[in-house]
């Protein structure tokens, strides 16, 4: 009975051997997908902490940590293959066993990554006093150069403009902003990528970008087209023609008329639009916009006339006292 004990306890280690000795290639496979899964993770959090750490936050030491032991785990395992190489008497179930190991860590520090909570926490108050706010020396230049830079950029002489010095000082905020936004947008994006809610694809030109499935574009249009204030959203159906006065809804918010056929703008048309704030036209053969187009449009912050033909803007456009983005990207 007692050398039936002893063989039966030889049993299960035996077994693990032989598992390890067979399953090598498997166990190495396994190893590389779960890695892949780790760098995603350590990638997603390191942007994370750069939009949050935009504005004014800290990372926590502890996810700071993980950050430094993940990428020596990772930089560990990428070299076993190298260390087998070396030492050639690693039999088939040692490497195994090792790769197992390796496996085992990955898997806890990526349990580990996707437990935090927050990754960051409040940065503590300056340490200083509040000095009282002063009406600004050299205002009078400064208003004065702005005119100049203005003229600069309505003109056809100048080609580049650079800011610099205290001058561009006002523009930090809101670049630090927009980055963080930038950041922010790219995490959105890939998870919506990863649910298969957005598709990667190729523009005209080649270049990587996203678009809507259509079964979930027709539910979202269908979605905000009913709702107040309305979309209308006409994009891609080789239109030759904008639409009739009547679909221009006093409520309207958000146009898109891009990537049609459409040619000219009526002269008689001029919409009832004082909400709308964004008007997308680009990718149309447009070669000119009449006067009175823009004249109930007093609300419109966004339009996009890149890739048309015109060759010039109306004077109306000088009225859009709201607008703040107009791209005129790529016309001819």
């Amino acid at each position: 009975m007692e050398f039936l004990g002893q063989i039966s306890c030889i049993g299960p280690p035996l077994c693990k051997y032989i598992e390890y000795h067979r399953k090598l290639e498997e166990y190495k496979k396994n190893l590389t997908r779960i890695l892949d899964e780790l760098e995603g993770k350590k990638d997603e959090i390191k942007l994370r902490l750069e939009v949050e750490c935009g504005f004014g936050k800290l990372p926590k030491i502890k996810v700071n940590n993980w950050l430094g032991n993940v990428q020596t785990i990772i930089d560990e395992a990428k070299n076993i293959e190298d260390t087998f190489k070396k030492v050639k008497c690693f039999s088939r179930a040692h490497q195994a066993k090792l790769v197992d190991k390796k496996i085992q860590e990955v898997k806890e520090y990526h349990q580990k990554g996707t437990s935090f909570n927050s990754l960051v926490i409040d940065a503590p108050p300056p340490v200083g006093i509040t000095l009282p706010m002063t009406g600004l020396v050299g205002e009078t230049i400064a208003k004065k150069n702005m005119e100049e830079i203005w003229g600069h950029l309505i003109g056809n002489e100048i080609q580049k403009i650079g800011v610099c010095g205290m001058g561009g000082a006002g523009f930090v905020d809101e670049m630090v902003n927009l980055q963080a936004t930038e950041h922010m947008a790219h995490i959105i994006i890939k998870s919506l990528v990863n649910n298969c809610l957005l598709l990667e694809s190729t523009d005209n030109e080649g270049r990587s970008c996203v678009k809507l499935h259509v079964i979930v574009r027709d539910m979202a249009l269908m979605h905000i087209t009913s709702k107040s204030p309305l979309f209308m959203v006409k994009a891609g159906m080789e239109l030759e023609e904008l639409p009739s006065g009547k679909e221009w809804k006093e409520n309207l918010d958000k146009v898109s008329l891009m990537d049609n056929l459409i040619k000219e703008i009526p002269s008689s048309l001029s919409p009832n639009c004082q909400i709308l704030s964004t008007l997308l036209l680009q990718g149309n053969p447009l070669r000119s916009i009449p006067e009175s187009f823009f004249s109930h449009m007093h609300g419109l912050k966004i339009l996009n006339l890149s890739g048309t033909k015109i060759e010039s803007l109306p004077n109306s456009i000088s009225e859009l006292t709201n607008l703040t983005a107009l791209l005129l990207r790529n016309c001819s």
